[in-house]
């Protein structure tokens, strides 16, 4: 299984929530999204296991050293999934412990 996260853009926003949603292109599953965070001078990381029949993938922030303007952040975010294993039924995305996409195959 190849998992790639690539941050989009991290900007000064008012959104709130995070949000993702996935599509499937033949065998790839592209999930876009972004995630709040306490400004854009953070690092999105992932990490992945699967439990079961799930993939489940965590998403989480690093803080980066250099100075920052303080505004509430939204990074976009785009992660491919290629060569999923067949025992995968689901895919659960998690930002801060919390739920942000459940997809059933």
């Amino acid at each position: 299984m190849d998992i790639k996260l690539e941050v989009l853009s991290a900007t000064c926003s008012n959104a709130i929530s995070s949000e993702a949603y996935l599509v499937r292109k033949n065998e790839e599953f592209i999930i876009e999204g972004f995630i709040t965070a306490p400004n854009p001078c953070y690092r999105l990381e992932q990490s992945s296991e699967i439990r079961e029949n799930t993939l489940i993938i965590n998403l989480r922030l690093i803080r980066r050293p250099d100075l920052c303007i303080q505004c509430l952040a939204k990074i976009s975010f785009r992660i491919s999934i290629r060569d999923l294993s067949e025992e995968v039924k689901n895919i659960i995305i998690l930002y801060q412990n919390k739920k942000i996409l459940r997809y059933s195959l």
